[in-house]
C-alpha cells in the first residue's frame, strides 16, 4: 500500500494538508487477496504527545506525568536531529517481518521540499509526530468495528455443560509492531475428545465454535479464519508494557447450548439455478443421500475444550493467508488450528470440560490458571 505525497507548492510556501480529503481517501476500502480491507491513520504515542510551540524544538516529549514504561528511548543513541514541521508519513502495507522495528517515512520541510528515507523506530516516533498509514485490523468487511463476543446464549431446557469463560486477562508481550499500535487479541476454540478421536467414526474430529448462525453450521474440522475468529479485546501498548490485568468476562465456549443445530444441507440446491426443474431434481437427489444434521450438545462432540489465543493480523503471511498450530491430544494425535497472525499464539492448549458444580483442580475448564512470559489468565465456568 502506498500513500501520495503531502500537497505542496514548489514555488512558494507549502500548501496546507487537506485533512478532509485525506480522511475521505482513507475510508475507501481496498480489495486484496479477495478480502475487503480498510486503511487508516495511526499516530504512535498520540495520547502522550504535547503540541510543540517553538518551531526550533526538535522533539515532542511525552507527558512527564504519564510516562511510557519502559521508555523506548532509554538506551537509544539519539543523533542530532532536525526539526520536522509536518508529520512524518510512514506507509505500511501490513507485510510484517519478524523483528522489524525500523520503518521508512517521508515528510516536507517548511519550504515544501520533500524529505525522503527517514528512518522511523519507536524512539523516533515518541520524539516526533508520525502518521502511519496502515490497514485497520479492528473492522469487518463492512468497515464496522468488530464487537467482543462474550454474551451467553439462552440455555436449552436440559443443560448439558457449563459455559466456559475468562474473567480477566493480562497480555505481557507486544506481538503487534509499534507502527500499528494496539494488539487485537482473538481466540479460536473447539471441542473434541481426550485423544482427538470421535469414537463413533474412529477419526480425528473437532467441532469448532463458529460465528455463523446456528441454523447454518455443522461442518467439522474446517477452520475458516473468518467464521471461527472470536475477538476478545484490543490491548493498548501501555496496558501491555504495564502488564495490566483487564476484566474481560469473555465466554470462549457456551457449552450449555448446542454446538450446532439441525439444518438442511441440501437447501442451497433448491435455488442454485434459474431452472426450477433442475433445482428440484438436484435437491431430491441430495436429500436421498444426505441426512439432516442433528443438534449436538456437550458431551456428544467430546469432553475436552481445545483453544488458542493470538494477536490478529491483516497481512500477507503466505499463499494460504494463515498460520497453522497443532494442539496435542493423547496417543500422538493432534488438532490443527488455522489462524491469521504474523506471530506464534500466546497460548495453544486444551482443558477437560467441567460439568456444572464440578469441583477439582488442574487442567479443567472450571479451575485452570495460565501464566507464561506472554499471557496470564484463568478459565472458569458459570
Amino acid at each position: 500500500m502506498s500513500s501520495g505525497p503531502i500537497p505542496s507548492n514548489p514555488n512558494g510556501p507549502p500548501s496546507a494538508i487537506n485533512l478532509q480529503a485525506l480522511q475521505q481517501a482513507l475510508t475507501q476500502p481496498l480489495q486484496i487477496n479477495g478480502e475487503t480491507l480498510y486503511p487508516q491513520i495511526y499516530i504512535p504515542f498520540f495520547d502522550e504527545l504535547e503540541v510543540v510551540e517553538a518551531p526550533t524544538d526538535p522533539t515532542e516529549p511525552g507527558d512527564p506525568g504519564n510516562p511510557v514504561e519502559p521508555d523506548p528511548c532509554l538506551n537509544a543513541v539519539i543523533p542530532l536531529e532536525r526539526f520536522y514541521p509536518n508529520p512524518v508519513i510512514v506507509p505500511f502495507d501490513g507485510e510484517e517481518i519478524a523483528g522489524q522495528e525500523v520503518f521508512t517515512g517521508y515528510t516536507y520541510d517548511q519550504n515544501g521540499a520533500l524529505i525522503e528515507n527517514i528512518s522511523v523506530d519507536e524512539c523516533f516516533a515518541k520524539r516526533h509526530r508520525v502518521w502511519a498509514i496502515t490497514l485497520n485490523e479492528r473492522v469487518n468487511d463492512n468497515g464496522n468495528i468488530t464487537p467482543p463476543i462474550s454474551e451467553v446464549p439462552s440455555p436449552p431446557t436440559i443443560e448439558r455443560g457449563a459455559d466456559t469463560y475468562i474473567p480477566s486477562m493480562t497480555i505481557k508481550e507486544n506481538k503487534e509492531s509499534f507502527i500499528k499500535g494496539a494488539s487485537e487479541i482473538y481466540l479460536i476454540a473447539a471441542v473434541s475428545w481426550e485423544n482427538g478421536i470421535n469414537p463413533a467414526s474412529n477419526q480425528v474430529e473437532a467441532s469448532f465454535r463458529s460465528n455463523k448462525n446456528a441454523k447454518a453450521e455443522g461442518v467439522f474440522n474446517v477452520v475458516n479464519d473468518v467464521d471461527y475468529n472470536f475477538f476478545i479485546r484490543d490491548f493498548s501498548r501501555k496496558e501491555i508494557r504495564r502488564q495490566n490485568s483487564i476484566n474481560i468476562n469473555f465466554t470462549y465456549f457456551p457449552l450449555s447450548t448446542a454446538l450446532y443445530s439441525e439444518y438442511d444441507p441440501c437447501i442451497g440446491l433448491a435455488t442454485a439455478t434459474s431452472n426450477a426443474g433442475t433445482n428440484y431434481t438436484a435437491y431430491q437427489n441430495c436429500k436421498q443421500t444426505t441426512p439432516n444434521v442433528k443438534t449436538y450438545y456437550y458431551p456428544d462432540r467430546g469432553d475436552y475444550a481445545y483453544f488458542l489465543i493470538y494477536e490478529y493480523d491483516t497481512g500477507f503471511f503466505n499463499l494460504d493467508g494463515y498460520r497453522a498450530e497443532y494442539i496435542q491430544a493423547n496417543n500422538n494425535n493432534n488438532l490443527k488450528f488455522r489462524y491469521r497472525s504474523n506471530e506464534s499464539p500466546y497460548i495453544a492448549t486444551r482443558l477437560k470440560i467441567s460439568k456444572k458444580n464440578e469441583s477439582g483442580n488442574g487442567s479443567y475448564t472450571g479451575m485452570a490458571n495460565f501464566d507464561n512470559n506472554e499471557i496470564n489468565f484463568s478459565s472458569r465456568i458459570r
